[in-house]
Protein backbone atom coordinates (compact mmCIF):
# COMPACT_ATOMS: atom_id res chain seq x y z
CA UNK A 1 0.00 0.00 0.00
CA UNK A 2 1.25 3.33 -0.92
CA UNK A 3 0.99 6.02 1.41
CA UNK A 4 0.50 9.75 1.27
CA UNK A 5 1.44 12.02 3.04
CA UNK A 6 -1.17 15.06 3.36
CA UNK A 7 -0.08 18.30 4.14
CA UNK A 8 2.75 18.75 6.74
CA UNK A 9 2.29 22.30 6.67
CA UNK A 10 3.58 25.22 8.76
CA UNK A 11 2.07 28.99 9.04
CA UNK A 12 2.44 31.60 10.42
CA UNK A 13 0.59 33.37 13.67
CA UNK A 14 -3.32 34.71 12.72
CA UNK A 15 -3.02 38.05 14.71
CA UNK A 16 -6.63 38.72 16.38
CA UNK A 17 -6.05 42.14 16.07
CA UNK A 18 -6.38 41.38 11.99
CA UNK A 19 -9.45 39.55 12.56
CA UNK A 20 -13.26 40.48 13.33
CA UNK A 21 -15.83 37.33 14.45
CA UNK A 22 -19.61 37.43 14.51
CA UNK A 23 -20.63 36.61 17.19
CA UNK A 24 -21.51 33.06 17.53
CA UNK A 25 -25.50 31.60 17.41
CA UNK A 26 -26.61 28.47 19.01
CA UNK A 27 -25.24 25.36 19.00
CA UNK A 28 -25.30 23.15 16.01
CA UNK A 29 -23.73 19.96 14.90
CA UNK A 30 -21.92 19.92 11.94
CA UNK A 31 -21.66 16.60 9.77
CA UNK A 32 -18.18 15.20 8.78
CA UNK A 33 -17.52 13.18 5.68
CA UNK A 34 -13.95 10.97 5.25
CA UNK A 35 -12.65 10.10 2.10
CA UNK A 36 -8.72 9.07 1.76
CA UNK A 37 -7.80 9.29 5.03
CA UNK A 38 -8.82 12.78 5.05
CA UNK A 39 -11.82 14.65 6.97
CA UNK A 40 -14.58 17.03 5.17
CA UNK A 41 -16.99 19.14 6.23
CA UNK A 42 -19.36 21.89 4.34
CA UNK A 43 -18.34 25.42 4.50
CA UNK A 44 -18.50 28.69 2.30
CA UNK A 45 -16.16 31.58 1.43
CA UNK A 46 -18.81 34.81 0.30
CA UNK A 47 -20.46 32.85 -1.79
CA UNK A 48 -18.27 29.86 -2.73
CA UNK A 49 -19.64 26.81 -0.97
CA UNK A 50 -17.89 23.76 -0.92
CA UNK A 51 -16.07 20.64 0.92
CA UNK A 52 -13.24 21.57 3.08
CA UNK A 53 -10.75 19.81 4.41
CA UNK A 54 -10.35 19.86 7.86
CA UNK A 55 -6.60 20.73 8.45
CA UNK A 56 -5.24 21.58 12.08
CA UNK A 57 -2.03 21.05 10.93
CA UNK A 58 -2.16 24.75 9.07
CA UNK A 59 -2.65 28.00 11.01
CA UNK A 60 -4.16 29.55 8.34
CA UNK A 61 -7.28 28.68 6.01
CA UNK A 62 -7.00 28.32 2.10
CA UNK A 63 -9.56 28.82 -1.02
CA UNK A 64 -8.79 26.83 -4.02
CA UNK A 65 -10.94 29.07 -6.93
CA UNK A 66 -10.65 30.64 -9.79
CA UNK A 67 -13.31 33.11 -7.93
CA UNK A 68 -11.07 34.68 -6.06
CA UNK A 69 -8.16 35.57 -9.13
CA UNK A 70 -9.53 39.59 -8.69
CA UNK A 71 -9.48 39.49 -4.71
CA UNK A 72 -6.73 42.37 -3.88
CA UNK A 73 -3.25 40.59 -2.31
CA UNK A 74 -2.65 41.36 0.72
CA UNK A 75 0.62 39.65 0.95
CA UNK A 76 1.74 36.27 1.04
CA UNK A 77 1.61 33.14 2.85
CA UNK A 78 4.29 31.03 3.21
CA UNK A 79 4.26 26.84 3.48
CA UNK A 80 6.94 24.45 4.04
CA UNK A 81 7.32 20.92 3.49
CA UNK A 82 8.62 18.18 5.80
CA UNK A 83 11.46 17.82 2.85
CA UNK A 84 12.10 21.53 3.12
CA UNK A 85 10.66 22.67 -0.01
CA UNK A 86 8.64 25.38 0.58
CA UNK A 87 5.39 27.27 -1.29
CA UNK A 88 4.33 30.89 -1.29
CA UNK A 89 0.92 31.78 -2.16
CA UNK A 90 -1.08 34.91 -2.03
CA UNK A 91 -2.96 35.99 0.71
CA UNK A 92 -6.53 37.56 0.15
CA UNK A 93 -9.57 38.42 2.98
CA UNK A 94 -12.96 37.08 2.43
CA UNK A 95 -15.68 39.23 3.07
CA UNK A 96 -17.64 36.39 4.88
CA UNK A 97 -16.10 33.12 5.61
CA UNK A 98 -18.63 30.22 7.33
CA UNK A 99 -17.73 26.83 9.07
CA UNK A 100 -19.98 24.96 11.26
CA UNK A 101 -22.03 28.00 12.94
CA UNK A 102 -19.36 30.21 13.01
CA UNK A 103 -20.01 33.23 10.57
CA UNK A 104 -16.26 35.11 10.79
CA UNK A 105 -16.06 38.75 8.96
CA UNK A 106 -13.19 40.42 7.23
CA UNK A 107 -11.10 36.85 7.34
CA UNK A 108 -7.94 36.70 5.61
CA UNK A 109 -7.10 33.11 3.45
CA UNK A 110 -4.40 31.63 1.59
CA UNK A 111 -5.63 31.34 -2.14
CA UNK A 112 -4.33 28.06 -3.33
CA UNK A 113 -2.69 27.37 -6.66
CA UNK A 114 -6.03 26.03 -9.36
CA UNK A 115 -3.99 22.47 -9.28
CA UNK A 116 -5.88 19.03 -9.53
CA UNK A 117 -5.56 17.74 -5.28
CA UNK A 118 -5.69 21.52 -3.86
CA UNK A 119 -8.63 21.41 -1.77
CA UNK A 120 -9.84 24.53 0.06
CA UNK A 121 -8.96 24.18 3.72
CA UNK A 122 -10.22 25.24 7.17
CA UNK A 123 -7.64 25.63 9.33
CA UNK A 124 -6.92 25.94 12.78
CA UNK A 125 -7.53 29.91 12.62
CA UNK A 126 -11.10 29.28 12.57
CA UNK A 127 -11.27 27.55 15.77
CA UNK A 128 -8.88 29.75 18.16
CA UNK A 129 -11.78 31.84 20.16
CA UNK A 130 -13.94 28.57 20.45
CA UNK A 131 -13.99 25.85 22.03
CA UNK A 132 -14.79 22.80 19.93
CA UNK A 133 -15.81 18.69 20.84
CA UNK A 134 -15.14 16.27 17.60
CA UNK A 135 -16.48 13.22 17.91
CA UNK A 136 -14.58 11.40 15.02
CA UNK A 137 -16.77 8.39 15.88
CA UNK A 138 -20.27 9.50 14.90
CA UNK A 139 -18.51 12.26 12.30
CA UNK A 140 -19.39 15.39 13.57
CA UNK A 141 -18.78 18.19 15.42
CA UNK A 142 -19.52 21.06 18.04
CA UNK A 143 -18.84 24.95 18.70
CA UNK A 144 -19.22 25.66 22.31
CA UNK A 145 -20.78 22.29 23.24
CA UNK A 146 -22.29 21.80 26.83
CA UNK A 147 -21.87 20.71 29.28
CA UNK A 148 -17.98 20.29 28.94
CA UNK A 149 -16.07 17.18 29.99
CA UNK A 150 -13.52 16.83 32.35
CA UNK A 151 -10.39 18.20 30.95
CA UNK A 152 -6.54 16.76 31.40
CA UNK A 153 -4.54 18.89 34.14
CA UNK A 154 -1.47 19.48 31.46
CA UNK A 155 -2.65 21.71 29.12
CA UNK A 156 -1.54 21.51 25.24
CA UNK A 157 0.48 24.08 23.71
CA UNK A 158 0.20 26.77 20.91
CA UNK A 159 3.38 27.19 18.80
CA UNK A 160 4.02 27.41 15.09
CA UNK A 161 0.19 28.11 14.19
CA UNK A 162 -0.38 24.10 15.24
CA UNK A 163 -2.19 21.84 18.64
CA UNK A 164 1.02 20.46 20.20
CA UNK A 165 0.01 17.57 22.27
CA UNK A 166 2.31 16.55 25.23
CA UNK A 167 2.47 12.33 24.71
CA UNK A 168 4.95 9.58 25.59
CA UNK A 169 6.42 6.64 23.23
CA UNK A 170 7.89 4.36 25.68
CA UNK A 171 9.84 6.13 28.39
CA UNK A 172 10.26 9.12 26.28
CA UNK A 173 8.23 12.10 26.54
CA UNK A 174 7.81 14.27 23.63
CA UNK A 175 5.33 16.95 21.84
CA UNK A 176 3.10 15.80 18.94
CA UNK A 177 1.53 17.82 15.93
CA UNK A 178 -2.49 17.16 16.16
CA UNK A 179 -2.89 17.10 12.34
CA UNK A 180 -5.99 16.33 11.18
CA UNK A 181 -4.80 16.93 7.65
CA UNK A 182 -1.97 13.94 7.80
CA UNK A 183 -3.63 11.26 6.13
CA UNK A 184 -1.37 8.90 8.38
CA UNK A 185 1.18 9.54 11.67
CA UNK A 186 4.36 10.64 10.96
CA UNK A 187 7.69 10.74 12.42
CA UNK A 188 10.97 11.78 11.75
CA UNK A 189 13.22 8.84 11.29
CA UNK A 190 16.29 10.70 12.99
CA UNK A 191 13.76 9.58 16.48
CA UNK A 192 13.28 6.22 15.63
CA UNK A 193 17.23 5.98 15.01
CA UNK A 194 17.89 7.38 18.15
CA UNK A 195 14.83 5.02 20.16
CA UNK A 196 14.82 1.86 18.26
CA UNK A 197 13.66 -0.11 21.07
CA UNK A 198 10.28 1.45 21.19
CA UNK A 199 9.45 0.64 17.06
CA UNK A 200 9.12 -2.22 15.24
CA UNK A 201 9.88 -1.84 11.47
CA UNK A 202 7.12 -3.71 9.18
CA UNK A 203 7.93 -2.50 5.65
CA UNK A 204 9.46 0.62 3.30
CA UNK A 205 7.14 2.45 2.05
CA UNK A 206 6.85 5.46 -0.76
CA UNK A 207 5.20 8.56 0.00
CA UNK A 208 4.98 12.42 -0.86
CA UNK A 209 5.27 15.52 1.42
CA UNK A 210 2.96 18.35 0.78
CA UNK A 211 5.08 20.34 -2.20
CA UNK A 212 4.34 17.06 -3.99
CA UNK A 213 7.63 15.73 -3.55
CA UNK A 214 8.36 11.95 -3.97
CA UNK A 215 9.73 10.63 -0.25
CA UNK A 216 10.87 7.29 0.16
CA UNK A 217 9.54 6.50 4.19
CA UNK A 218 9.48 3.02 6.33
CA UNK A 219 6.71 2.20 7.95
CA UNK A 220 6.69 1.09 11.88
CA UNK A 221 4.90 -0.01 14.57
CA UNK A 222 5.05 1.87 17.97
CA UNK A 223 5.04 -0.37 20.63
CA UNK A 224 3.15 1.73 23.14
CA UNK A 225 1.88 5.53 22.91
CA UNK A 226 0.45 6.97 25.76
CA UNK A 227 -2.15 10.35 24.97
CA UNK A 228 -3.95 11.88 28.06
CA UNK A 229 -3.10 9.33 30.05
CA UNK A 230 -4.52 6.56 27.54
CA UNK A 231 -1.95 3.40 26.25
CA UNK A 232 -2.65 2.46 22.50
CA UNK A 233 -0.68 0.24 21.16
CA UNK A 234 0.13 -1.65 17.59
CA UNK A 235 -0.07 2.07 16.08
CA UNK A 236 1.09 2.91 12.61
CA UNK A 237 3.20 5.42 12.04
CA UNK A 238 5.56 6.39 8.61
CA UNK A 239 9.14 7.41 9.31
CA UNK A 240 10.49 10.09 7.13
CA UNK A 241 13.54 12.51 6.99
CA UNK A 242 12.43 15.51 8.49
CA UNK A 243 15.84 16.79 8.39
CA UNK A 244 14.86 19.95 5.61
CA UNK A 245 11.64 20.98 8.01
CA UNK A 246 14.73 21.33 10.75
CA UNK A 247 16.93 23.06 9.01
CA UNK A 248 14.14 26.05 9.34
CA UNK A 249 12.59 25.01 12.52
CA UNK A 250 15.11 23.79 14.16
CA UNK A 251 12.63 23.18 17.24
CA UNK A 252 9.48 21.90 15.38
CA UNK A 253 8.69 18.62 17.16
CA UNK A 254 8.87 15.40 14.99
CA UNK A 255 5.86 13.91 16.15
CA UNK A 256 2.89 14.08 13.82
CA UNK A 257 -0.20 12.33 14.77
CA UNK A 258 -2.56 11.80 11.66
CA UNK A 259 -5.83 10.49 10.61
CA UNK A 260 -5.15 7.15 11.79
CA UNK A 261 -4.92 8.00 15.27
CA UNK A 262 -7.13 10.73 15.25
CA UNK A 263 -10.30 9.80 13.32
CA UNK A 264 -10.43 6.70 15.98
CA UNK A 265 -11.01 8.44 18.75
CA UNK A 266 -12.96 12.21 20.08
CA UNK A 267 -11.34 15.40 20.43
CA UNK A 268 -12.02 18.50 23.08
CA UNK A 269 -10.71 21.63 22.94
CA UNK A 270 -10.94 24.35 24.67
CA UNK A 271 -8.40 26.56 22.48
CA UNK A 272 -8.47 29.90 24.38
CA UNK A 273 -7.54 27.96 27.44
CA UNK A 274 -5.34 25.49 25.98
CA UNK A 275 -7.40 22.64 27.70
CA UNK A 276 -8.10 19.15 25.95
CA UNK A 277 -9.84 16.33 26.60
CA UNK A 278 -8.60 12.72 25.03
CA UNK A 279 -11.49 9.21 24.80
Amino acid sequence: MTFWLARLLLCGFLSAAAITAAAEPEIAVTQLSVRNGKIYFPCQFDAFKTNCLLDSGSGFSTVNSSLFDAYPIQGQVHYNSGSGQSLDVPKITVHELHAANLRLQNWPVARLPHLPGFFSIIGLDVFLHSTVYFDFKNLKFQINPKPQPTLHAVPFFYDFGVVLLPVRIGKQNLLAVWDTGASTTVIDQAYIDAHPEDFRYIKDIQGTDAARAALPMKLYEIKSLVIGGAELQGVKVAAMDLAGMHRVYPDFPSFFLGYNVIIQHNWYFDFPHHLWNFD
